[in-house]
């Protein structure tokens, strides 16, 4: 699957206005950049949704049933006996877990042929 260029280009471009600022801070640069980032913000959600729509499966085949979802994996979050623990300075027992990776799974899209 191809990689997209929206998110680099995008770290690319803000922190060449950065640069830009912390080298000319007198430039009067970030007063656009301020006014219109909203506009940098549609622009970049228009280049992805162009990106998502025009994705194809390569190994798409008409002919034979196929059913597609979305899992999503979260990054390890502190679970609540971590927070507990910090809140009353106490060092939990051991074996307990300090942090939970949640997961998701939608409704899956099913796809059969026609004939």
């Amino acid at each position: 699957m191809r990689r997209s260029f929206t998110g680099p280009l995008m770290l690319l471009v803000i922190g060449s206005l950065f640069l830009w600022h912390n080298l000319h801070p007198d430039a009067r640069l970030f007063d656009a950049v301020s006014r219109y980032w909203p506009f940098v913000l549609i622009a970049w959600g228009l280049i992805r949704l162009i990106e998502v729509s025009i994705w194809r499966d390569p190994n798409f085949n008409a002919a034979e049933r196929a059913f597609y979802y979305v899992r999503v994996i979260e990054i390890p979050t502190p679970r609540w006996t971590a927070y507990d623990a910090k809140r009353f300075g106490v060092k939990p027992l051991p074996g307990t877990r300090m942090t939970i990776t949640e997961r998701a799974y939608t409704s899956p899209i099913w796809y059969t042929p026609e004939n």
